[in-house]
């Protein structure tokens, strides 16, 4: 993984780094007005995470990120180890083991791990591509093989949204590696052959989830209810919003996990459309530089990492915005930067980390 880089134009500017403060800060008050009638400490410990994840950004930067694809494998193989404990030692709460406790603050080993599978496949492909220009199967299998393990687990704890990111991963990282229009169809038909075998392993609430979707008036006070009130919440914010600590849907406690899956729906009711402009704005800003940097860097391994992260934080911003106004089922996936959670906001500020460190360090075609 040694060789001579040459710096070049920064593409993921401070003012980029200023968006991703804007939209966590965002999320902090966001956070302070859903939970403040049950006091201060959602508020404060997102706080905490906040700084943690800034330590993150300057630790991951001071090193290339061909140091980092070093370690890409431990990486990969301790993240998977933790997602495994989950399952056996795991904090459970709503009905899923995601956590697991150390020292007495919890996190998820899922945010993790999809750092250290990112890293696995950047390293992975990026050596496949710099011994051949085309990708062979046993390649393509590697690959999938280093996503459908965590996929399947975090899809056992159960967690069918953050399973589905793996997926996202192993599909945008093919895609930038030269998937073949052979391969890419051959790949296709297996996923349709397999979708009804996943069907029936779904759980109950989770089919429902995906049912009601198409309407949720199916099950209006059941699985369809969170979908109804979101769209409330972010219908009634008009233009500018009802204000800060405002809004029937969110300070009546209508709004069902309003601090983190739905916190879009804070947004849009306390801030109106200008807010939620705002919010999507500073995202597709942070998207945009992703793109850029995939796009421009010759050294393919930086080149699939940076697209691969990419497709992380753009895949969860389509569907977690998706799913709060209604276009897309509710599946649990948090708002970047926004969301409420330690361990997603952590993982956000290192891909942030990993996509800097590979403008300043990659090398432009």
């Amino acid at each position: 993984m040694t060789m001579k880089m040459r710096r070049w134009q920064l593409r993921l500017t401070p003012p980029h780094v200023m968006a991703a403060a804007v939209l966590t800060v965002m999320g902090i008050l966001s956070i302070y007005s859903a939970t403040h009638q049950e006091g201060w400490e959602r508020t404060l410990r997102q706080l905490l995470w906040a700084g943690v994840g800034a330590a993150v950004y300057l630790g991951i930067t001071r090193l290339s990120y061909l140091q980092w694809l070093d370690g890409a494998y431990l990486a990969y193989g301790l993240t998977v180890t933790l997602l495994g404990a989950v399952l056996l030692i795991g904090e459970a709460r709503l009905g899923a083991s995601r956590w697991l406790e150390v020292g007495g603050f919890s996190f998820q080993p899922t945010e993790l791990a999809k750092i250290g599978t990112a890293l696995a496949l950047a390293r992975h492909l990026g050596e496949a591509m710099s011994r051949s220009a085309h990708l062979r199967w046993p390649t393509v299998l590697k690959a999938l093989a280093l996503c459908g393990v965590p996929a399947g687990i975090v899809f056992a704890q159960p967690d069918l949204g953050s399973a589905t990111v793996f997926i996202v991963m192993a599909l945008a990282a093919l895609w930038v590696a030269g998937l073949s229009r052979r391969q890419a169809l051959t790949m296709a038909a297996l996923a349709g052959a397999i979708l009804p075998i996943g069907w029936r392993h779904l759980k109950g609430y989770q089919r429902d989830r995906l049912l009601v979707f198409l309407n949720p008036n199916l099950d209006p006070l059941g699985a369809g209810y969170t979908i109804i009130q979101s769209k409330i919440a972010v219908g009634s914010g008009w233009w500018w919003g009802r204000g800060w600590l405002g809004g029937s849907q969110n300070q009546l406690n209508f709004l069902p996990e309003r601090h983190t899956d739905f916190i879009f729906s804070v947004i849009g009711e306390a801030w109106g459309f200008a807010g939620s402009l705002v919010v999507l704005g500073c995202l597709a800003w942070l998207l945009t530089a992703a793109v850029t940097i995939a796009r421009d860097n010759h050294e393919p391994s930086g080149r699939i990492l940076a697209a691969t992260l990419c497709a992380v934080l753009g895949y969860q911003s389509l569907v977690n915005v998706g799913m709060t106004i209604g276009l897309l089922p509710v599946v649990g996936l948090p708002l970047p930067l926004v969301s409420y959670g330690g361990s997603a906001l952590v993982m956000a500020w290192a891909a942030l980390a990993l996509l800097t460190n590979i403008s300043v360090h990659g090398t432009r075609f």
